[in-house]
């Protein structure tokens, strides 16, 4: 497909759990998605989204946004308790919400092929954690709390 754009329409769909849009040519998903009562996997790889909406879908649970032009998360990401992966690299991020380390459940970060320079100090906080790829990154220094991640 080559989709350019969601019609708001689709946020109207109250029994969608899973919106799966890759290889697309999207430039952004409608703010509206946020008010979905069941979506909980947003799969959106290979488009070209440069940003998501600050608020997302309450049962979120899973973000697949690799290879678009993203340059950052959203700020209020650690609102979602429920997330366990987020898969989002191969974009151009050069930064993380700190809110990020106050996610309880997540166990997969995928950030490899972006632009970070750094991490935020509390990542050592995601105490579930189980992959953390970060390589072709810009980054110099990692936080010391990574020490504080369970082994």
């Amino acid at each position: 497909c080559h989709l350019q754009e969601l019609p708001d329409e689709i946020c109207d769909l109250p029994l969608l759990e899973q919106m799966l849009l890759c290889s697309n040519q999207l430039r952004g998903i409608p703010t509206k998605v946020a008010s979905m009562p069941n979506l909980w996997r947003l799969t959106l790889d290979a488009n070209r989204i440069s940003a998501l909406p600050e608020i997302l879908p309450r049962y979120t649970d899973s973000i697949k946004i690799s290879t678009n032009k993203l340059t950052h998360l959203p700020e209020r990401l650690g609102d979602y308790p429920k997330i366990s992966d987020i898969q989002a690299y191969g974009n151009l991020l050069t930064r993380l919400p700190e809110s990020l380390t106050a996610l309880p459940n997540l166990r997969h970060l995928m950030l490899h092929g972006n632009r970070l320079a750094s991490l935020p100090d509390g990542i050592g906080n995601l105490q579930s954690l189980e992959s953390l790829l970060l390589h072709d990154n810009l980054l110099e220094r990692l936080p010391d709390s990574l020490s504080d991640l369970p082994q």
